[in-house]
């Protein structure tokens, strides 16, 4: 079964993001810390804060199911969405 996960909307209203940054708007899902593609290479699933609930983290690996980004939630998001495992990596991965 796939599911549809929310991308962030962008306009051509928006700052644009200088290359400093990194990431790419439009590879971005709602619910992620960062703009995705900030660490070229790595995904989600990757990362230790994919999948971290309550100090444990509820991911592998190689995992394919979406769970919350703990980094957003640290970061002030109250209710985090789930980011699909196939997401490109933000700024702020960590390896697990």
């Amino acid at each position: 079964m796939s599911k549809n996960y929310e991308r962030l909307n962008t306009t051509s209203n928006m700052t644009q993001v200088p290359p400093s940054c990194g990431g790419e708007p439009a590879e971005t899902y709602v619910g992620m810390a960062h703009f995705a593609g900030g660490t070229p290479g790595k995904f989600c699933r990757q990362c230790r804060f994919h999948g971290m609930s309550k100090g444990k983290n509820m991911s592998r690996v190689g995992d394919v199911r979406a769970f919350p980004c703990a980094k957003a939630k640290q970061m002030g998001c109250k209710t985090p969405m789930k980011v699909p495992a196939n997401a490109h990596a933000c700024k702020y991965f960590e390896p697990k």
